[in-house]
């Protein structure tokens, strides 16, 4: 497996409406992976991705990105939202949405499922 990093920030995992996850997001040509690790550790992952499988939380496949949509409320208005196509929604707060947004896209459009 040769993955291609294409994008790495921090992001916070929305597990609820009441519970963030602190943590960091990488985006590769093949998946999205969150870890709760710091950015030194996710930065050298990025680099070995295909070695440090167990070193992160979960990482959700390309092929199984349904849509990418911006979400929000009255505190962050900037919500990566992924919905699965089995219809599972994962929501992230980050700094950037739109540089996020254009990543997805960016990978999405090579993709082969």
């Amino acid at each position: 497996m040769n993955e291609k990093v294409k994008m790495h920030d921090y992001c916070n995992y929305k597990k609820s409406s009441l519970i963030t996850q602190h943590g960091y997001g990488i985006l590769t040509d093949q998946r999205f992976i969150f870890s709760k690790h710091s950015l030194v550790k996710c930065i050298v992952m990025g680099e070995l991705i295909d070695v440090t499988k167990a070193n992160y939380e979960f990482d959700i496949p390309l092929c199984n990105i349904h849509s990418i949509t911006k979400g929000g409320n009255s505190f962050n208005k900037n919500i990566l939202v992924i919905k699965l196509g089995q219809g599972d929604v994962y929501k992230f707060s980050v700094n950037h949405y739109s540089i996020w947004e254009n990543a997805f896209k960016d990978v999405m459009e090579g993709v082969r499922c």
